[in-house]
């Protein structure tokens, strides 16, 4: 429960930039493509792992789609990592995200 509590508030300061800025926000996974490559993970096994074609997740890792909490999750889980160690963006901080107001 907490994970899934910590990811609603990173999902929700994101959503309340985007309304600020009246930008869609969008986020390369560079934090992800990094660890994918020190792993020798290739983009096709990330793909096939959370079940999508490897186009698709090129266009999620770029940022120009967005990937659902569920593959998060799992690509988390295979890297041994917790979801906001990867996907949180590189702007914030933990501070941040723990002080942040959700709407």
């Amino acid at each position: 429960m907490k994970i899934c509590l910590h990811f609603v508030k990173i999902s929700c300061i994101m959503k309340s930039q985007t309304k600020m800025t009246g930008v869609k926000y969008r986020l390369k996974q560079e934090k992800l493509a990094a660890i994918r490559r020190a792993k020798n993970v290739s983009q096709r096994e990330v793909a096939e792992l959370i079940g999508v074609a490897t186009e698709t997740y090129n266009n999620k890792e770029l940022g120009k789609t967005q990937f659902k909490a569920s593959e998060m999750f799992i690509i988390a889980n295979f890297f041994g990592k917790k979801v906001d160690e990867i996907f949180l963006p590189p702007n914030f901080t933990k501070h941040e995200v723990e002080e942040g107001e959700v709407i």
